[in-house]
This record gives C-alpha cells, sequence and structure tokens, in this order.
C-alpha cells in the first residue's frame, strides 16, 4: 500500500515559512507520525502547542494554527489566549473541518469566510495590541491518517471517538440511523466519516463498506451514502473493501497480557508520550554514560513510531511478528550493520543470547557520533524502546498477570467440574493477598472486563461468586489514599457504587455479543488436538474475508452503495441472475482494509499479519488508537463514556 501522507500536509507546510505554528495534541500527534514536523522545521518554522499558556513568537508577523479534527469554540479561545501578547498581522487556520460540516460544530458559521471574521474579531477583543489589525483565513487539510507500516495507519486525530455500548439500544432504541444518538455524537461520527473519505480519495480507492457491529453499522451507512464519497468512486476503478468492526464486541485482546508479541509489552509498559494517544516515550539516558543523570526536562524522549523511516518501520515489524529473544537479536543486528556504515569501532563477539547491557553498549557507540546519531536516530529510539521495557521494573508484575490470566482460564479450557470458577479465584486473590503486592485491586478490575468479554455466563461462576468479589474489591480500594479514591469514585455517590457501575460494564460487554451468530464464539478449537482457544474476533473475520471459498457470514453486514449493490443483496428475488452481479463478500478484491473502531493491539495485528500472508489479498489494518491493559482500566474502569452529555 502506497500511503501520500506527505501531500496532505503540502498546504501546512507551504504556508509556515518564517511562521509560529500552532497545533492542538492531535494535530501534533498525527505531524510528528507523518514526518511533517521535520518538513515544518525546514521552512523555518517555530512549533508551539495550541493550549493558551502564552505566546512564545510575537515577533512573527505571520501565524498558522492547526487544529487535525474539528473547528470548536475551544480552539478559537486557546487561539486568543495565546495570541493575546503577539503582534501577528495574518493568521492561517487550518482544520480537518469541511465546510458541509461547519453547520454541525459547535461555532455558529457557515463557511471558511464567516469562521475567519469569527477568529478575528475574537482576537481584536483580547490582544493588548489594539493598534495592529489581524487577516485571518481559514483552509481545510486532509490530513487525517498516519501510515506507522505498510499495512498499519492510524488516526490519532479520533482517539476517543464515541461508541455504542452493549445496551445502548434500549437508551436509544432504534440505533439503525445517526440521528438518535447526542448531537456531540453525530458531528464527532461525520467528521470521521467525513476524514476517511479523504483518506480513500488520497489512496484513489474505490471501497465496497462492510461492517461488524453496532457503531460500524452507522459509520459504514454514513460512508456508503456520503454523496461526496459517491462522486469519488465514479472516478476511480481501484477497488478495495473496507471492513469496519466495533472494538466493544472484543475486549479481551486490549485487556489481557496473553499476547507474545514484544511490541505489546512496550506499548503496555512505557510511559505514554504526552498529550498522545497511542505512541509511548521513550527513555533516551541509557545512551550516554551511566555515571552521568540527566533529568527529564533536559533530556528530550524518544518515540516508537517513525512513519517516515524504513530501517524503524522494519524493527517496529519485528517487535510485532518476532518472538522476545528474535527481536532482541535482530535489534542487534541492525545496530552492527549501522554502526559498520558510520565506520564506528565494536568488538564483535559470538554470542547465542544478545543481554541489555551489550545492547545499551551498542548504543552508546553514537553518543559521541553526532552526525551518525542523527542519521540513525529512529533506529536508535527504537533500539531503546527495547532497552527500556527489558529493564521495566513492572515486567516481573506483567509476567505475574500473565500467569494469573492463564490459571483463570485452564479450568475452563479443561471444563473440569470440580474446580472454583474464574470469579472465586480472582476473590480468593484478593483476599489472600491482603497488601495487594502481588495483585492490585486495578489488575482484578481489568481482569473483569478480560474475563467478561471471554467467558459465556456460565463460565464465569455465579452471582455469589461477583457479590464476594465486589465485597473483597471494596475492602482493598478503601485502602488506597483519598485522592486515588476519589479519582476512582468520580461522579458515584459511594465506593460500592462505582463498582456496582464497573460490574455493570462487565456485564454489558459480556453480552456484546449476544446478537451476533457466526461469530458470537472468541473460544474455538483450533490445533491438531482440536483445544478451545482465543481466537480474536478481528482475526476471525479477516480469516471469513481472505477465505477461497467465501463463506456467507451474514454477521459481516454488505451497506450498499446504489441500486446495483441493492441487487447483489436481494439475491432471493434472482435480480442479479439477469444482470451479471456477484454476490457481495469483502474477498471479491485483491485490497481488504480492517479497521477496528475504538483502537487495535499490536498482537492482534501480529495474528492478522499471520492469516494474511497464507492468501494473496493484501490485507491493511486502520484504528483510532493502540490499545493496552492500562488504557481499558482508564477509559472503562475510571472514564465515564456511557454517560451521556
Amino acid at each position: 500500500m502506497r500511503w501520500r501522507s506527505d501531500s496532505t500536509w503540502e498546504p501546512v507546510v507551504a504556508a509556515s515559512r518564517r511562521s509560529a505554528v500552532y497545533l492542538d495534541d492531535e494535530a501534533a500527534e498525527l505531524c510528528r507520525l507523518n514526518g511533517a514536523h521535520e518538513r515544518l522545521v525546514a521552512t523555518e518554522a517555530k512549533l508551539f502547542p495550541l493550549n493558551g499558556k502564552g505566546d512564545a513568537s510575537g515577533l512573527l508577523s505571520t501565524c498558522v494554527l492547526v487544529c487535525a479534527r474539528f473547528v470548536a469554540v475551544k480552539h478559537l479561545e486557546s487561539a486568543c489566549l495565546t495570541l493575546s501578547s503577539s503582534t501577528h498581522s495574518r493568521c492561517l487556520l487550518f482544520t480537518t473541518t469541511s465546510e458541509e460540516l461547519l453547520a454541525a460544530s459547535e461555532i455558529p458559521c457557515e463557511n471558511y469566510d464567516e469562521v475567519g471574521a469569527e477568529l478575528e474579531q475574537a482576537l481584536r477583543r483580547t490582544r493588548r495590541d489594539k493598534e495592529t489589525r489581524v487577516r485571518a483565513e481559514v483552509h481545510q487539510f486532509t490530513a487525517c491518517a498516519a501510515p506507522i507500516n505498510s499495512d498499519l495507519f492510524l488516526m490519532p486525530a479520533f482517539h476517543d471517538l464515541p461508541l455504542l455500548w452493549p445496551g445502548d439500544e434500549s437508551r436509544f432504541g432504534d440505533v439503525s440511523s445517526m440521528s438518535v444518538l447526542p448531537e456531540k455524537w453525530q458531528t464527532d461520527l461525520r467528521i470521521f466519516v467525513s476524514m476517511l473519505n479523504s483518506l480513500f480519495g488520497d489512496l484513489d480507492v474505490n471501497e465496497d463498506c462492510y461492517s461488524v457491529g453496532h457503531t460500524s453499522r452507522l459509520i459504514a451507512m454514513e460512508l456508503a451514502n456520503l454523496p461526496a464519497a459517491k462522486a469519488r468512486r465514479k472516478t476511480t476503478s481501484n477497488k478495495a473493501s473496507l471492513v469496519l468492526i466495533d472494538r466493544t464486541l472484543d475486549m479481551v485482546g486490549c485487556a489481557s497480557h496473553l499476547s507474545d508479541c514484544l511490541a505489546d509489552r512496550i506499548v503496555g509498559l512505557l510511559p505514554k508520550f504526552h498529550s498522545h494517544s497511542s505512541d509511548v516515550a521513550i527513555n533516551m539516558s541509557p545512551m550516554f554514560s551511566a555515571n552521568v543523570s540527566y533529568s527529564t526536562d533536559a533530556l528530550a524522549p524518544g518515540t516508537l513510531y517513525h512513519g517516515n523511516s524504513q530501517i524503524a518501520q522494519s524493527l517496529l515489524r519485528s517487535f510485532i511478528s518476532l518472538r522476545e529473544k528474535e527481536a532482541v537479536m535482530e535489534v542487534s543486528r541492525l545496530l552492527l550493520d549501522a554502526m559498520a556504515k558510520e565506520r564506528i569501532p565494536v568488538e564483535v563477539e559470538r554470542v547465542t543470547r544478545m543481554t541489555v547491557d551489550r545492547l545499551k553498549g551498542f548504543v552508546r557507540k553514537f553518543s559521541s557520533e553526532p552526525e551518525a546519531f542523527l542519521k540513525h536516530s529512529a533506529l536508535l529510539e527504537c533500539s531503546l524502546a527495547a532497552i527500556n521495557t527489558l529493564e521495566c521494573q513492572e515486567t516481573s508484575h506483567w509476567e505475574r498477570l500473565l500467569a494469573t490470566e492463564k490459571g483463570l482460564l485452564l479450568g475452563v479450557l479443561e471444563e473440569s467440574g470440580g474446580s472454583d470458577s474464574p470469579l472465586s479465584q480472582l476473590c480468593s486473590l484478593v483476599q489472600s493477598d491482603k497488601q495487594m503486592r502481588h495483585l492490585t485491586a486495578k489488575d482484578v478490575l481489568v481482569l473483569c472486563i478480560f474475563l467478561y468479554s471471554l467467558l459465556p455466563e456460565e463460565k464465569r461462576g455465579t452471582l455469589s461468586d461477583e457479590e464476594k468479589l465486589k465485597k473483597a474489591l471494596v475492602l482493598s480500594i478503601q485502602t488506597w489514599h483519598s485522592d486515588e479514591q476519589k479519582r476512582f469514585v468520580g461522579s458515584c455517590s459511594s465506593l460500592r457504587e462505582k463498582i456496582e457501575e464497573v460490574f455493570s460494564t462487565c456485564r454489558a460487554f459480556g453480552n456484546a455479543r449476544a446478537h451476533l451468530k457466526q461469530l458470537k464464539n472468541l473460544f474455538i478449537p483450533r490445533g491438531p488436538d482440536r483445544r478451545n482457544v482465543y481466537v480474536p474476533l478481528v482475526k476471525q473475520v479477516v480469516e471469513a474475508s481472505v477465505d477461497p471459498s467465501k463463506p456467507d457470514v451474514s454477521d459481516i453486514a454488505y451497506q450498499s452503495h446504489g441500486l446495483r449493490d441493492y441487487l447483489k443483496t436481494s439475491l432471493t428475488f434472482g435480480f442479479s441472475k439477469f444482470m451479471n452481479v456477484g454476490k457481495s463478500h469483502p474477498g471479491n478484491h485483491r485490497l481488504l482494509f480492517v479497521f477496528v473502531v475504538g483502537g487495535v493491539t499490536l498482537g492482534e495485528l501480529k495474528q492478522i499479519r499471520e492469516t494474511a500472508s497464507k492468501t494473496n489479498i493484501e490485507v491493511v489494518v486502520g484504528s483510532n488508537r493502540i490499545l493496552s491493559p492500562r488504557d481499558v482500566y482508564e477509559d472503562l474502569v475510571i472514564g465515564e463514556r456511557h454517560v451521556l452529555a
């Protein structure tokens, strides 16, 4: 798949020469993932966050504001606060919001000219320099996707895209149309659809739309019938299939530690990069002498994703596809190759196992070679991601959680009638480890989401088991610091009410696949001994989509674009016999896009790659974020997204 992310940033780059460029958090992440920040710096632009905390570039005549999602009142307020002490005479605002969608946004404007006038008035009211008049212009740019690998892209501006949770049908009634959703949700989803349309326009693709799940169906329907998308499809013959899948149908992969993928550990153990939704912050200090200490303020962190570096993409692919030992050996090989190219002397010994200390020794060779360091910075950052992870103190805790998950499932897999239920085992673990040295209450809550999403009700345990676990968790959380307790309880009136709410969420995810037929089970017999193993829903969908026999899976719903497509789904009436119309199936085309709405794990990407490698269909995975177990805790346990605004 050839990506054209460079061209989408061209209008911003062209306008930013010797200017002050302010980016909101989503634009900053997208800019860095696409490599556009290097091109902006090359234009002598100065980059700043659009956060309303003052201005450091008032001497420059032009400022550029970049909003990667949509124009909102908060952007105008941030712009006014940020530029209040500046003397800019020209202000350019770039937004992904099309003029057609302005009417649905928070700003009561119908076109870009009106938004520009609104911005001019706001700046005139708040700026200290009343004499210099500001001329504001608004432009659209279509930068929405960031290629991480040739078969993986992210849309980080939509990391918090609203999702229909299991049971929301009872709140909204009929969820076959966006019109039943809150206005804010409708706006977010329509802007997302608009960006998907822009993405496929940049890729010159004519897509057939399929969906699995309620949110995905709404998105697929909107995209299939979007007038701009219909017009685009008429001008291109590069056919592809797009399958959208709801993350909420399978929370197992993102809540568990079962993956043997080093990339999953990197994402799960290293801290998040500031204000980014998917990338991690890599500690660069191992590059330098162990005798010298550096503050986090003085030493900028590295990042994992480098969309414009082929060698970094290759190493990330190894982190995803290879086992930990093999991935570490690949890091060593690439570092040795880089040192050989730069003629950096190094003693090479034959070793069967590469240690962290040896890797750090290789990396430190670049600290005294500035040119080599800059040239191979992406490789060094990814290498240090592996080093940071292998040295992380939380690794042993990750291993304990992995062992706990396997132990909980062992009795279920063996169908042993005498063993305690998973919920009963969890309760015993909490009660026996009152100091929570090995298993914290946070871990147990994420494990609950893991179990409820994976197992049918009769396999989890009884209501009595659930009630005992709730009481044990209340007692454990009562030992937390008061500030941490307040954060956990949130808007609930009591700790007990919050625990009830979390278990209500767990039960909802346990029933998420109740409406599915062929894709209802995540435990499937596999292998020569036909043992039940966990198979991610996204992998099952990909397997059905690339199967040469093209099985009929009714759970993968097709969204028609017009009369001809409607006839494909009207086989019972026999119309297709007269029009040479084949039945719709995701495997009809050589290119398949699989977009997981709500986040994907790198371990799931590994399994998709393994499936795709056995076919002649190219599979490209997309999502709005990369997930880890800590995201599950923050979003589903602490977060309150189910509360409708």
